[in-house]
Parts: structure tokens; sequence; C-alpha cells
């Protein structure tokens, strides 16, 4: 009886740790949604984290914080214009990204174990190749708020560097999971049926080699405002044709390009614009899946047995498109990142990886549960259920606070200072902001819902 109730007592801890991190997203969502940027934050950070600055005796905060909470407490804060206190948890998470990404590839039989025995929500969040580039776009806009001229150009650096890595990083996981699969030929047998259940998402189509335009156009457009010598101008127009490779409808794109190549050829002055940025709603969330699987004994009995899997929700745009006008021009938001397709096609890559173990993990509690029964009777039996059903539920976690989509638009500067005013697609009034008439601007602006009010920045280039 007493290692029946310690069981159950460690059951119910595995099944916690998984409820909290639900718990947690769902709450932070509702925040974010209702605009209340740092209460999101505090949903999954500490709350002195969640401030102008962080006090130095909590800095050590910052390194104890989970991956995937960290880059959705910063995205709150960077939302929130919290720019100092995002930069800084973006940046301590961007190494911790690449230095998980490269354990990913190794072989890590504590963790292979851990993903057996208990709930993978106790286990780090292991990050998708986005992250650590959608995390550069962020960080560029942070430097540019913080006039951090400095800190530009490394991010813009890191930014190329993570996308020139990207695609030899996805090949080695794909390799190594190709290779695990072979070692488990008896989990395969049955992922089929599953796959099946799974062959709509094949419709979401990433970008080539994960390249993200968005990052890849904040670093074009970083070179061509700020381009000192012709050697800028045409290092942003082979940014700004690899982004319209992937946006080849997107006219803002097109000129841009025609810009920077006109310019490193001194047949045109340097560009007087305003950009306009709108990351719009929020990026599909992952949610859980149950399939039945017969699952076969030692004893050739065959139980049938509930797997829990993530599978890719689709989240509503908040609206279609924005329109920008200074009474004198008028235009309207162009898609340039579909994150949507982005997050999707990784998982889609990374999907039979996560269903081979789980098929594994639940196969073995299975086994596991039938040997309880019939060494230790009722109560054996009992506390194995209890202890599978603990830890059964699918890792939700993702960074869920990305947009669904980042549209953009731009307005040519007439010579004096304007006041653009931004309106929904319907003629929803969003605001108006006032932009200086010398010197490249970007308006940012992010609705994370319909009927959300929302966040506008400047940002002068």
């Amino acid at each position: 009886m007493k290692k029946t109730f310690t069981l159950l007592i460690l059951c119910l801890f595995l099944g916690a740790c998984g409820f909290s991190a639900r718990n947690k997203a769902s709450k932070y969502t509702e925040n974010f949604t209702s605009g209340k940027y740092l209460e999101a934050c505090k949903n999954v950070a500490d709350k002195d984290l969640c401030a102008d600055e962080i006090p130095e005796e909590k800095l050590p905060e910052v390194e104890k914080i989970g991956l995937d909470n960290a880059l959705n407490a910063a995205t709150a804060l960077f939302v929130d214009k919290k720019h100092n206190t995002s930069s800084q948890i973006f940046e301590d998470k961007s190494q911790d990204i690449v230095k998980k990404q490269q354990q990913s590839l190794a072989t890590n039989i504590g963790r292979a174990t851990t993903e057996i025995i208990a709930n993978a929500s106790l286990l780090g969040y292991s990050p998708y190749i986005m992250d650590g580039i959608y995390l550069s776009a962020y960080q560029i806009l942070n430097m540019l708020a913080l006039q951090d001229y400095q800190g530009l150009r490394i991010e813009v650096n890191r930014a190329y560097q993570k996308q020139q890595m990207a695609a030899e990083l996805l090949e080695k996981q794909i390799q190594k999971q190709q290779q695990e699969n072979q070692e488990n030929q008896q989990a395969m047998a049955q992922t089929e049926k599953i796959l099946g259940e799974y062959a709509d998402l094949a419709k979401w189509k990433g970008y080539e080699d994960f390249l993200n335009p968005y990052a890849t156009y904040l670093s074009g457009l970083t070179f061509l405002a700020r381009a000192t010598s012709s050697s800028d101008y045409e290092t942003a127009a082979t940014y700004l044709k690899r982004v319209l490779g992937m946006v080849p409808e997107n006219t803002v794109v097109k000129e841009d390009v025609e810009v920077a190549e006109a310019a490193a050829n001194g047949l045109q002055a340097p560009p007087n614009a305003t950009w306009i940025i709108f990351e719009n709603g929020l990026v599909a969330n992952l949610e859980e899946f149950r399939v039945d699987l017969p699952i076969f004994l030692v004893s050739n009995e065959v139980q049938t047995a509930s797997l829990a899997i993530p599978r890719p929700k689709e989240r509503a745009s908040a609206y279609g498109f924005i329109t920008i006008s200074t009474g004198e021009e008028q235009s309207h938001t162009q898609l340039l990142a579909d994150v949507d397709s982005m997050f999707i096609s990784e998982f889609n890559k990374r999907f039979p990886g996560i269903l081979t173990k789980a098929i594994i993990k639940l196969t073995a509690q299975t086994v596991a549960q039938a040997a309880a029964k019939k060494n230790l009777g009722t109560w054996g039996s009992i506390g194995a259920a209890i202890y599978s059903v603990a830890t059964a539920g699918a890792d939700l976690r993702s960074w869920y606070s990305l947009p669904k989509n980042v549209q953009l638009s731009k307005i040519n500067k007439t010579g004096t200072s304007q006041t653009i005013s931004l309106k929904t697609e319907t003629g929803l009034e969003l605001g108006s902001v006032e932009v200086p008439t010398e010197g490249n601007h970007i308006i940012y602006i992010r609705v994370p819902s319909a009927g959300s009010a929302p966040s506008i920045s400047l940002f002068q280039l």
C-alpha cells in the first residue's frame, strides 16, 4: 500500500508538469490578446523580469527560465516596448537555442530514457530551427529601438549565419531521425495509420532551406537604409533579391530591390521612406490529438492503448490587411512572411521522430502495466495505469506568441513631416503616427486578434 501511495504521488507530480505548462500558455494567450502584455510576461516568467530594467540581483533568473517561456516572455516585452529587457532575454537565449539544436543531434541516453518513463514537459524545450532565425528579427528591431547600431550589425550578421546553417542542421536532423526509425521497426510499423491523420498538413510549405523572409528582409532593409557605400547597397540588393524569390508578388520588396541596385550604381539618391510592418494574428499552436493503438504484449496478448501526440491548430488572423494613408498617398500591407507555413512545415519534418518516440513510450508503459498486474496484482495494475495516464500527455510547447503572418507596406516621404493613418480593411481606425521629415523609419504594428488594441511603435533606421 505504501509503495502504491508513493507511486500515486509521483504520478500526480509528473502529470502536473504537463498541466502547468498548458495552463501557463492559456493564461498568457488570454492576456496577450487582451493587450495586457506585462501580465502575459508574468504568466511565464518571474515578475521582476517583466519590467523596463532587470534588477542586478535578478539577472541569474534570466538563465534559469525555460527556453519556451523565455521566448514568449521576451515577445510580450518587445510588443510592450520594453526593448532593453526583451533584448537581454533574447540575447541570453540565442546561444541556448544553438546549443540545444546541436545537442539534439547527439545521442542523449538520459533524455531518451526520460522521454520513455516521464512526461516530456520535464525535459527542456527542443527549439525549432525557425525559432533562432525569428529571434533575430525581433533583435534587429530591438537594436533599432535602443539605437544600438553596433549591436544591429552584429544581429544582422547572426541572422545570416543562422540561415546558412539551417539547411545543414535540418539535413543532419533528418539523417538522425531515419537512423532512429530503422532501429525501431516495431514502432514504425504502427505509424502509417497516424501519419494518414496528418496528411492534410502537407499543404503547408515553408521557404526553401528554412529561410525566413522577415528576418532576411529586415537585414536587407538595414543595409539599404544605412548604406554608406556602393558595397552596402549591393549587399542590400543581395538580401532583398533573396526575399523577392520567396515572395515574388510583393511589390514593396520589388521596388526596394530596384532602389538598392540603382543606388549601388550611383543612379539614384538614397531612400527616404517609411516602411510599415504588420504582425498579424497568432501562429498555429499545438493541441493534443489522441489515437488508439493495438499494443502487442510479451504474452502475445493485444491491448488497446491511447496515444497522445501534438497536432498544429490554426488560429485566426486579426485582419486581412491594413490600409496606410497620408492624405496624399495610400497603400495597403502585403504578405511578407507566412509564419504558419514556416512552423507547420517544420513540424511536419519533425513529426515522424516525435511519433516514433511516443509509440515506443506507450508500448513500454503498456507492457509494464501488464507485468505489474501479473506480478503485483490489482494494486500494481492500478499504480501502473495511473502512472501511464499521468505521463501520457503530448508535449505542446512552442513559441506560440509569434504572429500568423507578417505583412509589409511602404510610404515614400515628400519632404515634409507626415501623419500616417492606419486602418483595417473594413475602415476601423487603429491609430496614426507622426513621422519625421528626414531619415528612414519603420512603423511596427502588432495586433494578436480582431478587436485587440494595437501596439504601434516607430523605429528610426
